[in-house]
């Protein structure tokens, strides 16, 4: 591996002379010294010795780390940031993906494997955007060439991930059903449209200095240029959410509607939605446009209490009930909701179950690293190959009750208007 410029920020000498030490015994890494003390001198530093790899201490003084991460990678790119802290969060974690760290590790579990391992990815991410950079400057002038009428490219097939009860995994289904259906060259794009407390970004390992909301002052001028500004490349192609809460309030429903009719004109095989699971206008809009709709559930009462609830909203909002997929996650033979006990409550039948695997999604979500890319042969990444399958295959779910449905929403509406008049 090529020799990387590393520079240490790290206000308490303890840590400071463990982890240079593990530094100076790995043989790409080229130390710089230094002895600045806050992050404002940090900042002039680094803008003068240009490194390859920051590693800073969560708790070095001046602003926060967080916030000088985001500086650092909007002003000193590629310069890569690995976060290093005594015990590492997933609070901790999900904040520092967030700002753009590439790693965070802890010094409690540090050894010169692991750092070696965190700096041979920021090593390559600094190459990879550096690469970027040439590119983008390069003005090719392309031979002239044969004009040949192109095949004509179907419509993306939209995925949209939602649950009515928060916290049953829609997010992780997201991101692992996702790089299994970008396998065979498959171009997939994730929508992040969970737009006050999504983090797909955190999931995927993908920083992204934009997000959905940087669209919405473009909202009358949408085009597939103006789109793919804000996508962000990796293992997958991601639109993040929104960093802020203010931000999060100004994509309206009809705002997304345009965005995501803009969606539909860009060259993908793929595009998943993730979805939060309040029922705002712009969630509506995403469960209605998208040709699938996966509804997750548990075996906990609470989930199924709110499944049932969403299903006779269906035919109130105009979602088509052919077009859901019923998974329940972290599924145990041994629960007392069995899946025909799901079925008879539901009026459903259970299109997939995902087994529980507590250990493998903490440690997989932790680490930005979806468990379907290291962990295939996993029951609970089976699971997820066998969803895309069923995805892939346009199985359509069995929904015994259709009319009976559609007749409870067609009453509800009834009593509504009447006690309206």
């Amino acid at each position: 591996m090529e020799k990387i410029k590393v520079i240490v920020f790290e206000i308490f000498p303890k840590f400071g002379k463990t982890l240079i030490e593990l530094l100076k015994s790995i043989p790409f890494v080229e130390f710089v010294e230094n002895d600045v003390n806050n992050t404002e001198e940090a900042l002039e530093l680094v803008y003068s010795q240009k490194p390859d790899v920051i590693i800073l201490g969560n708790d070095f003084p001046g602003i926060d780390g967080y916030y000088f991460t985001q500086i650092i990678r909007q002003e000193a790119a590629p310069t890569q940031i690995i976060m290093i802290a005594e015990m590492a969060s997933a609070e901790s974690v999900r904040q520092a993906m967030r700002a753009g760290a590439c790693d965070f590790i802890s010094y409690k579990k540090l050894s010169v494997e692991e750092l070696t391992l965190a700096l041979e990815h920021a090593g390559k991410l600094v190459s990879e955007e550096k690469k970027t950079k040439v590119l983008s400057k390069e003005k090719i002038e392309p031979a002239p060439q044969k004009q040949i009428k192109p095949a004509e490219k179907q419509p993306a097939k939209t995925i949209a991930v939602y649950s009515p009860k928060g916290g049953v995994g829609v997010s992780t289904i997201t991101a692992n059903l996702a790089c299994v259906l970008a396998a065979n060259d498959n171009k997939v794009l994730v929508v992040d449209a969970d737009f006050l407390f999504g983090d797909m970004e955190v999931l995927l390992n993908q920083r992204s200095n934009n997000s959905i909301a940087d669209l919405v002052r473009y909202k009358d001028n949408l085009d597939e240029d103006v789109i793919k500004i804000v996508i962000t490349h990796g293992k997958v192609d991601l639109i993040a959410a929104p960093s802020t809460a203010e931000e999060s309030v100004e994509i309206t429903g009809p705002v997304f509607e345009k965005i995501f009719s803009g969606l539909s004109n860009l060259d993908y095989d793929y595009v998943l939605i993730n979805t939060g699971s309040y029922l705002s206008d712009s969630t509506i809009m995403a469960l209605d446009k998208a040709e699938t709709l996966i509804l997750v559930g548990t075996q906990e009462i609470s989930s199924i209490r709110a499944l049932h609830m969403f299903l006779n909203l269906i035919g109130t909002l105009r979602i088509h009930p052919e077009k859901l997929l019923l998974v329940i996650n972290r599924f145990e033979n041994n629960a007392i909701l069995t899946k025909d006990r799901l079925k008879k409550r539901l009026e459903m039948d259970v299109s997939h179950i995902i087994p529980q695997d507590y250990g493998t999604v903490l440690l997989a979500n932790n680490l930005g690293v979806p468990f379907v890319t290291d962990k295939i042969k996993l029951p609970i990444s089976q699971s997820i190959i066998e969803l895309a399958n069923i995805i892939k295959k346009g199985n359509v779910n069995k929904f015994p009750n259709i009319a009976k449905v559609f007749e409870k929403a067609k009453k509800s509406l009834t009593i509504t208007r009447k006690k309206k008049s």
